[in-house]
């Protein structure tokens, strides 16, 4: 039976996503897109992200989630942004009943390979190794 995994990449003024159809040990993309919210302020910002977002679920149908966990970086003001982008990301999947897990990319990196600092090709491969651990744990 495939699986349908929708993984996110939240973001203050983007949210990246990708579908991903795993059957067996097989795993193809379906689809991927960016979300860019539009508005004058913050709160018509998060609405439409929310609104947008709750498009790709409804048109995607996925089973499950994998939603990368915000970090703290230098920024306290960019922190918090993309800690309220998460939230409506995180909001909109439980208000579909999906559900979802949340990945540190810097530690599945370093977990998996012991450096924290990957390209970005390699950075997918463990990243498609999260969505997968979110997909056996919908499944059970």
């Amino acid at each position: 039976m495939a699986a349908r995994v929708l993984g996110v990449d939240p973001g203050s003024a983007a949210t990246g996503w990708a579908l991903i159809v795993a059957e067996g040990n097989r795993y193809r993309l379906e689809a991927s897109g960016v979300v860019r919210p539009k508005g004058g302020d913050r709160v018509e910002r998060l609405a439409d992200l929310e609104r947008r977002f709750l498009e790709v679920v409804e048109r995607r149908q996925p089973d499950c989630a994998a939603v990368e966990s915000s970090f703290s970086g230098r920024n306290p003001r960019a922190g918090l942004a993309l800690a309220e982008s998460r939230g409506v990301i995180l909001a909109a999947l439980g208000r579909q009943a999906i559900p979802t897990s949340s990945y540190s990319p810097v530690k599945q990196l370093t977990a998996s390979t012991g450096d924290p600092e990957l390209p970005g090709d390699i950075a997918a491969s463990i990243t498609k190794s999260s969505w997968s651990q979110s997909l056996k744990s919908s499944r059970s």
